[in-house]
Order: C-alpha cells, then structure tokens, then sequence
C-alpha cells in the first residue's frame, strides 16, 4: 500500500488555494479604497462641523472683524478651512466668499493620494 497524495489531488489544493488568494487580494485592495473614501470623508466632515462651531462662536465673541467660517475646495485634491474677515468694525463690510490665502484659518487639508473631489453635475459645484 502506499501512502500519500496523487499528483491529481495536490494539484486540486494548489489550485483552490491559489483562486482563494487571489480573491484575498482582490477584496483587500477594495477594501484598501473604501478605508481611504471613508477616511477623507470623516476629515471632511470633521472641518464642516469645526467650521460650523467657529461660526457659532462668533455670535458670542468679542471679535468682530471675524463675521464667518467656512471650508472651500482649492482644487481637485484640496481644501481649506477659511474665516470671512471683515474690513470695517461691523460685519456689513463682509462679502461672505473666500478671497485667497488671506483669509485662510489653517493650512489646507489634503485627500488621500488617488481620491479627488469632483463635479458630477452641471452645475459648477465648486
């Protein structure tokens, strides 16, 4: 009697072992993405809700100058956590739209490499 595997029953094995793997490495690489989306949309979402609370703050401050916050999308890979900073003592004199770098609260956040924002309407989103 002998004992041991067939050639035809090892290479059953390797070849079940070798579609399980590639799945593996197919659904780590989705997943690797998903982790990345998921993870720039919680720093988004962190901003926003930093933005609103700066905004909030200002209605019981004492500085004036500052009538705002808000978050504005630089580029394709950018944005930027901004203050509406008003020239006159009141916040008449504000136009409440980003100016440029002036105005920038923090230095600008970065998405992860691969992920963009993009428009996916007609209208200009941005």
């Amino acid at each position: 009697m002998n004992k041991g595997f067939s050639l035809i029953e090892i290479l059953v094995v390797v070849s079940i072992m070798a579609l399980l793997s590639g799945f593996m490495i197919v659904y780590t690489r989705g997943s690797e993405n998903q982790i990345k989306i998921l993870k720039d949309k919680a720093v988004f979402i962190g901003a926003l809700y930093r933005a609103k609370s700066l905004a909030l703050r200002t209605f019981v401050s004492s500085d004036v100058k500052v009538c705002g916050y808000g978050l504005y999308v630089i580029d394709e890979e950018r944005f930027v956590l901004w203050r509406d900073i008003s020239s006159s003592d009141s916040c008449s004199g504000a136009n409440r739209i980003y100016d440029g770098t002036l105005e920038n609260f923090e230095d600008p956040l970065l998405l992860s490499k691969g992920i963009i924002f993009s428009n996916r309407s007609d209208a200009n989103f941005f």
